[in-house]
């Protein structure tokens, strides 16, 4: 059987994805979905998208939270491609994205009190988070804020020509 990362593809999500995100959030999460926020935040900064062919099986994204820290919102992987290094590629994708879009750090939340979390599935996410390199800032018990240090934006090239 081939892995997530040989069947699905990453590229850069934008608001037309909006439709397809919502599907996968109503379909694997069971809650509902804004279309049209979701959109809003697509616009407003870096996100990715993975698809299998023509299906979106896998997004994440997030909207500016300060001129150089980003707010990340949702990320989900539909579960068949879950524990395959997906969420990983896209994870490392995005963050190079944000760096690039002159982001310097990323805020995130995480809580079993969202209705259709189990504890199961919170501390999983949460586990993720940590080895990708997040840290715990906030704890209340149901909910943990997560925030990765980006580092400082990338400089230009030196011109050869100077």
């Amino acid at each position: 059987m081939a892995t997530a990362l040989e069947v699905a593809g990453i590229r850069p999500g934008g608001p037309a994805d909006a439709p397809a995100i919502a599907d996968l959030i109503r379909r694997e999460n069971h809650r509902p979905a804004d279309e049209a926020a979701i959109a809003v935040s697509l616009a407003s900064a870096p996100s990715v998208v993975a698809h299998e062919g023509t299906e979106l099986v896998g997004f994440f994204y997030g909207r500016p939270f300060a001129p150089d820290i980003a707010e990340m919102q949702n990320m989900l992987i539909a579960e068949r491609h879950r524990g395959q290094g997906l969420g990983r590629e896209m994870v490392g994708r995005l963050e190079d994205d944000l760096r690039g879009a002159g982001y310097r750090a990323a805020i995130g939340a995480n809580s079993v009190l969202h209705p259709g979390t189990s504890p199961e599935r919170c501390m999983a996410a949460r586990a993720f988070w940590l080895r990708m390199g997040w840290h715990i800032v906030l704890a209340t018990g149901g909910s943990v804020v997560l925030m990765r240090w980006l580092g400082a934006p990338r400089e230009p090239a030196p011109s050869p020509l100077a």
